[in-house]
């Protein structure tokens, strides 16, 4: 009987634990897995951390379901996406990502307050002598505020980042638009970052330090004339 009940805690722990996260995603593993398993997946994605990727969908010549092949890494203050041809020879064309993230209260490390506040974009050209390959991603609030896009260029072989700020968002939908000219790029990140909505903004603080130090100048004067 006790090992009954044993059996049937562990079941009812684990169901909470794979109910919990948002639209019912498993957790994502820590391999590599293709486009076609996390389409298949409860909810249509995974989570990695507090940040929930789902509705995954892909067009273009470029890459496939089943070739598109995706890792999730992340830490308390952000989660990325990195996407690469399983063939690992660089992309062969072409494509356009669409994706939600969105941001898991349950787990994250501020609760109900936290939010995303910057989106970046980033490529890895392993052939070191691509030129005019781009990637733009262009996020859009759905829940909280914010919107705009970062461009991913290559420049022989150098790439840069492109940053998106401003964003004060729980839930985001992505674009990720990939323009293949003379590259071997291999990998594309997008990384999310996040914050305390509630924390006070630097200049909030300036100036309520102000104010305290307004009302200990006019206190001081009035010990003096007494």
């Amino acid at each position: 009987m006790k090992k009954f009940v044993l059996v049937t805690t562990f079941a009812l722990a684990f169901c909470f634990s794979a109910s919990a996260n948002i639209n019912g995603l498993n957790n994502c593993t820590t391999n590599t897995v293709s486009l076609a398993f996390l389409q298949a997946q409860p909810g249509g994605g995974c989570e990695q951390g507090d940040k929930a990727f789902y509705n995954f969908a892909l067009s273009g010549p470029g890459l496939t379901s089943a070739s598109t092949v995706f890792s999730f890494s992340g830490s308390p203050a952000s989660g990325q996406l990195n996407l690469t041809n399983d063939v690992g020879l660089g992309f062969s064309g072409s494509f356009t990502l669409t994706y939600t993230v969105q941001v898991d209260f349950a787990l994250a490390p501020f609760g109900a307050t936290t939010i995303i506040n910057k989106a970046t974009v980033g490529m890895t050209d392993a052939g070191l002598g691509g030129s005019g390959t781009q990637d733009v991603l262009a996020v859009t609030a759905t829940a909280g505020t914010g919107s705009g896009s970062g461009t991913s260029v290559d420049n022989a072989g150098l790439t840069s980042t492109g940053i998106i700020n401003g964003l004060a968002a729980t839930t985001l939908n992505v674009t990720d638009t990939f323009t293949l000219s003379a590259s071997t790029v291999t990998n594309i990140q997008n990384t999310f970052f996040q914050v305390n909505s509630a924390s006070p903004e630097p200049v909030s603080m300036l100036l309520f330090g102000s104010g305290l130090l307004g009302v200990a100048l006019i206190g001081r004067k009035k010990l003096r004339r007494n």
